[in-house]
């Protein structure tokens, strides 16, 4: 049970991330584009806010530990003998 909840978690973060990070590059380019005009000059470069990306990660990542863990253990105290019975 731990190995596929642990599966399960890991997949589902990854998936999660690439959908974040493909969502937030599409809404990047949205605004650099709608915004170009606006600003006289316009910026050298793009500003990315590393310490806010690293914290949201990390707090990510012990989020999905901490529900994998609670799973796990909440799993742990279902009594089987209910959910399986004897057919004959």
């Amino acid at each position: 049970m731990t190995g596929f909840v642990a599966a399960e978690t890991s997949a589902v973060g990854l998936l999660a991330a690439l959908f974040g990070a493909g969502t937030a590059a599409v809404i990047t380019a949205v605004l650099l584009a709608a915004l170009t005009g606006v600003f006289d000059p316009p910026p050298g470069h793009l500003y990315v806010a590393w310490t806010y990306l690293a914290v949201v990660a990390v707090m990510t990542v012990v989020g999905l530990c901490a529900a994998a863990a609670i799973t796990v253990v909440r799993c742990g105290r279902i009594d089987t003998s209910v959910i399986r019975r004897d057919a004959g």
